[in-house]
């Protein structure tokens, strides 16, 4: 959806072979030409429910400086997610994982600046905050994450999703 809305013409989904990574009994020959028509148009991928996750890039030219987000450690974090479309009206949760338990108090999120509600905790080190509508935007977001306690935390997953 990102690359789309950025003005990307067509997306590759390169050396992905679903028989090769044992998930050819779920995605079957329908589903799989159902999720490349969807990937046809920005219209049609925005009906359906997506996720968006902070990776880094594996593969560089030759000189380029190596950009790895995560995992993060420290005490205060800005990640920046490109979306797409403003996900108008439609339920959107940011996830944040780390490394090892949580402090008692949950990292405070922010997204483009709107204090996100407290967290519902999945799993002891994973949170979900819901975000604010007034807190979408289009194309892109900023994440601010600020340690709950006085230590420092590691970071290792941020996700954007949109139901």
């Amino acid at each position: 959806m990102a690359v789309l809305k950025g003005g990307a013409d067509h997306v590759y989904l390169f050396n992905y072979f679903a028989d090769e990574h044992g998930l050819d009994k779920l995605w079957t020959p329908g589903r799989y030409g159902a999720l490349l028509r969807a990937m046809g148009g920005i219209e049609s991928l925005d009906k359906l429910p997506r996720r968006h996750a902070l990776t880094f890039r594996d593969t560089r030219a030759p000189g380029e400086p190596p950009d790895a987000p995560l995992p993060a450690t420290g005490k205060s974090f800005a990640f920046r997610l490109q979306t797409g479309p403003k996900p108008a009206g439609r339920p959107v949760e940011l996830l944040l994982e780390l490394d090892g338990p949580a402090e008692k108090e949950p990292p405070k999120a922010r997204v483009n600046g709107v204090l996100c509600p407290s967290p519902k905790p999945s799993d002891g080190h994973a949170f979900v905050y819901a975000v604010p509508d007034e807190a979408l935007a289009d194309e892109a977001h900023v994440i601010e994450v600020e340690a709950g306690g006085s230590a420092a935390m590691k970071i290792v997953r941020v996700e954007f999703s949109i139901s």
